[in-house]
C-alpha cells in the first residue's frame, strides 16, 4: 500500500448546478473502476431539484409532488429526501479498506460509523463556529439538528471498492418541497436553513471570512466558508495531508 496515495485527496468543486442522476452514475463508475493507485475524491456541489429514495425507501413517504420534481432511486440507506439549489452537497469517495489500513498504522480504528460521525461533527463544529447554538446529532436519526429542526441529512454507501454519497447541508434553500414528503421517513419533521439561525453580524467578522469572501455576496460567503471548513475537517480526520483543489 502506497502511503503517498493514501495521504492524497482531490477536491472537485462544481460551479453550476449538477444533475443528480449524472453525478450518481459518475460516482458509481468511479468507485467500480478504482485501482490501488486511485486517489480519493471529495465532491462539493449543489443539485438541480430532485427527490431521492434510499434502498428501503417507502413510497408512502412521498405525500404529493405538486412541484413535479423528479423522483430518483439511490442505493444509499435511509428514506426519501430532497436536494436543490442553495443546499451544499459533499460526497466522499474513499477507498474504505485502504483508508482503514492506513489509519490502523496510527492506532485509529476506522468503521462505517466513523465516516458518519466525522460528517456530523464537522457540521456541528461549523454551526458552533458561526455562533449557532443547540446544534446536535441524534443517535437514532442520523443528521444534524438545531433544536428539533433538521438542517443536515446524510447517507453513505460502502462497497468493497469504496464509499460514495455523503451529506447535504441546508444553507439558504427553498424548503417548500420538503412539505411534499416525510423527510427521511419522519412525518412532521421540520427542516430548516443554516441562515435562519445566523446573526447577520457574523458576515462582518473578518476573523471568520477572508477578504475575498467579504467582497462576495451573502450566500457565496456562507457557502465557501462552510464547504472549506467541512473539507478541512474531513481531511484532518482521515489523514489527508495533500489536498488538490479542482474547480469545474
Amino acid at each position: 500500500m502506497s502511503s503517498e496515495v493514501c495521504s492524497k485527496v482531490i477536491v472537485q468543486r462544481y460551479h453550476d448546478l449538477v444533475n443528480w442522476e449524472e453525478s450518481f452514475k459518475a460516482m458509481v463508475d468511479f468507485t467500480h473502476n478504482r485501482t490501488s493507485q486511485t486517489i480519493d475524491q471529495i465532491l462539493v456541489l449543489e443539485h438541480q431539484p430532485v427527490f431521492t429514495q434510499g434502498i428501503n425507501g417507502n413510497a408512502s413517504h412521498i405525500l404529493n409532488n405538486r412541484f413535479n420534481i423528479p423522483v430518483m432511486q439511490a442505493d444509499r440507506g435511509g428514506q426519501v429526501t430532497y436536494h436543490g439549489p442553495r443546499q451544499l452537497i459533499v460526497y466522499l469517495l474513499i477507498d474504505f479498506e485502504r483508508k482503514k489500513k492506513q489509519l490502523a498504522d496510527f492506532d485509529i480504528k476506522f468503521y462505517a460509523r466513523n465516516i458518519v460521525t466525522a460528517m456530523e461533527q464537522a457540521v456541528v463544529n461549523i454551526l458552533t463556529h458561526l455562533g449557532i447554538k443547540n446544534a446536535h446529532a441524534k443517535p437514532d436519526a442520523p443528521g444534524i439538528y438545531i433544536d428539533e429542526k433538521k438542517v443536515s441529512s446524510l447517507g453513505i454507501k460502502i462497497t468493497r471498492q469504496g464509499t460514495y454519497h455523503g451529506i447535504a447541508i441546508n444553507l439558504d434553500m427553498d424548503l417548500l418541497p420538503f412539505n411534499s414528503i416525510n423527510p427521511c421517513g419522519y412525518a412532521g419533521l421540520e427542516m430548516c436553513n443554516l441562515v435562519d439561525f445566523l446573526d447577520p453580524k457574523v458576515l462582518n467578522d473578518k476573523a471568520l471570512f477572508t477578504q475575498d469572501s467579504l467582497n462576495e455576496d451573502y450566500y457565496t460567503s456562507i457557502q465557501k466558508l462552510v464547504s472549506e471548513y467541512f473539507v478541512s475537517y474531513i481531511a484532518n480526520c482521515f489523514a489527508y495531508s495533500h489536498i488538490y483543489e479542482l474547480a469545474l
